[in-house]
């Protein structure tokens, strides 16, 4: 599937270079004034984010690799940070509640579920799946998200290519598998229908220059 990028979010684990980024460049001695300059030609301020060093997924590149540098390190595996990302947008209320120990707002979807955070702050439903054996650690404490949210848009969208553009009752199932993911089958049923009706006129615009007279 063919994409255009239409905005690029930057980011630095050193607060004092993005405040650096944020003044004016001929504030600083030349060295350090040419390199804001370079960064102000190809990106705007506004773009650039702060990032914990903890978190700095690119130093992993730059350091000794560890002894367990497989497929399961955060190198190939960067979802908790979008899941954060996620509940803090749709769910920012309910994480304050579970830090502080108090109950969830009455208003609340989670009000009604046993949720707890799991070692990475990540929201997960826990309850009567725990006690099946056969399912592993995922599947018995799904992670919660919400179905207006664009990282839970990308979700649905991957899980109907890897179910080979299946019906949306496939693409809920393999969902269900990791995800509890409120208003999952409108928005299931929602991202197929776009993206078959984008097939569709794909198709059509196709057929029709087949079918266009040959010139000459």
């Amino acid at each position: 599937m063919n994409s255009r990028i239409t905005n690029t979010t930057y980011w630095t684990d050193s607060k004092t270079v993005l405040s650096w980024i944020n003044a004016d460049p001929r504030s600083f001695k030349p060295f350090v004034a040419h390199r804001l300059a370079e960064i102000e030609e190809t990106s705007s301020a506004k773009n650039w984010r702060w990032v914990p060093s903890k978190d700095n997924v690119a130093d992993d590149a730059t350091r000794d690799p560890p002894n367990e540098f497989s497929s399961e390190h955060r190198w190939f595996k960067g979802e908790k940070l979008l899941f954060q990302k996620a509940q803090r947008d749709n769910f920012g209320d309910e994480l304050r509640c579970i830090k502080k120990g108090e109950p969830m707002p009455k208003k609340s979807k989670l009000r009604n579920m046993c949720v707890e955070l799991d070692q990475d702050d990540v929201m997960r439903a826990t309850g009567r799946l725990d006690r099946h054996q056969s399912l592993d650690a995922e599947s018995k404490r799904p992670v919660i998200l919400d179905s207006k949210n664009r990282i839970t848009e990308l979700l649905i969208q991957n899980a109907h290519q890897k179910c080979m553009h299946g019906n949306h009752e496939t693409v809920i199932n393999e969902l269900r598998q990791k995800y509890v993911i409120f208003g999952l089958r409108n928005a299931v049923k929602g991202i197929i229908f776009s993206v078959n009706g984008a097939e569709y006129r794909r198709n059509r615009r196709r057929r029709n220059r087949e079918n266009c007279p040959q010139s000459g």
